[in-house]
């Protein structure tokens, strides 16, 4: 097996996160907010979840585990329950265990309440996992730093991060007009938690959330450069007849499907035997300007094709989302149907002779 089959050959591995907080925080408004419309109820005021359970989003690589919201009182009661779920995995394989917790908690004080600093000390010192405070529902920034500074100073934790954020668009209406305050922070929640979690799950919330189209389109250029250092150029070599372009044009199509993954978008939804559809587009367009399969104008082919994928991929998804497709098939489509568009024999013949040049 050469390292291009290695590169692709495991399966996507899922994130788990655990998130907690006092009641009615804001914690499934948050979780809407990062991974898409409408994948936990949301609730004003009370608490939403009844008892602390594991929810896999739908289509994602991510794994929620959902606490009952933390009471005074009650908070004795709540670690026992977390107990009960999390000490089993002690020794589990690391993809069993929890990766990050998101702890939210209000902005409305500017002092963290005794019994929160209590609990994550707590779960902190039990379970050592990176602890993410997130201050919800921030519409005052100024407010929120001072609940920030407070946290830094108080908490005992060395894998803290404090995160002020608000994760929807909110008004001021104490005011005539009312002031309108937009979204914010939620972008810096992913980028923090992507560097502080185990690299093999980065993948996976990268993939699944929703919210940060950049940090999406960083992960598939780094897709196309690590596809491009795998060994394929050797592969390449190996096979000299313009047939066989075909051959390289199936080993571009994996790396096609771990970009669209990114996106949310499954191309083998259109079925096994048109799993070779953008593969042989791929190869006719390689094929038609390629005739002797120059080892170096493939090469920078590649990288073309890497760079149009990832343009259709993200496309693509801004119509998924735009229209609310949620049919696996139809969200394919959409992708395969810009990327015929954009991947045309003119774009790469343009490419190619720029590489000649060089």
């Amino acid at each position: 097996m050469n390292k291009f089959d290695d590169f692709f050959e495991s399966e996507t591995k899922t994130c788990n996160i655990m998130v907690a907080g006092p009641s009615g925080v804001g914690k499934s408004t948050l979780l809407n907010a990062v991974f898409g419309k409408d994948l936990a109820k949301t609730g004003v005021g009370d608490a939403v979840t009844k008892e602390n359970e594991w929810h896999r989003l739908e289509g994602k690589a991510v794994q929620i585990y959902d606490t009952v919201g933390l009471e005074p009182g009650k908070a004795e009661q709540q670690k026992q329950n977390i107990i009960n779920d999390l000490d089993k995995l002690k020794n589990a394989k690391l993809e069993d265990r929890i990766h990050a917790v998101w702890y939210c908690t209000n902005s409305k004080g500017d002092r963290f309440v005794e019994f929160e600093r209590e609990f994550v000390e707590w779960l902190y010192n039990r379970y050592g996992l990176p602890i993410f405070i997130i201050i919800t529902k921030t519409t005052n920034k100024k407010v929120a730093e001072i609940l920030k500074k407070d946290i830094l100073e108080r908490v005992k934790i060395d894998r803290m991060h404090v995160i002020p954020l608000l994760a929807k668009d909110d008004e001021v209406d104490a005011v005539d007009p009312p002031i309108k305050i937009p979204a914010f922070g939620v972008d810096k929640l992913i980028a923090t938690s992507l560097e502080n979690i185990p690299e093999d799950y980065r993948f996976a919330l990268i993939a699944s959330q929703n919210f940060d189209l950049s940090q999406k389109r960083r992960e598939a250029e780094r897709i196309v450069k690590d596809f491009e250092k795998s060994g394929v150029f050797g592969w390449i070599v190996r096979f000299i007849p313009v047939a066989n372009s075909f051959e390289t044009a199936a080993k571009i199509n994996e790396m096609t499907n771990k970009i669209t993954e990114l996106y949310g978008i499954d191309i083998s939804s259109l079925g096994r035997d048109s799993d070779n559809l953008i593969a042989q587009h791929i190869a006719i367009g390689i094929a038609g300007i390629i005739p002797l399969l120059n080892v170096a104008l493939m090469w920078a082919a590649v990288g073309v094709i890497g760079e149009e994928v990832i343009d259709s991929a993200e496309n693509a998804f801004k119509v998924i989302q735009d229209k609310q497709l949620v049919n696996e098939c139809e969200k394919a489509k959409t992708f395969y149907t810009i990327l015929k568009d954009k991947l045309n024999p003119e774009k790469l013949e343009k490419a190619l002779m720029i590489a000649e040049k060089s």
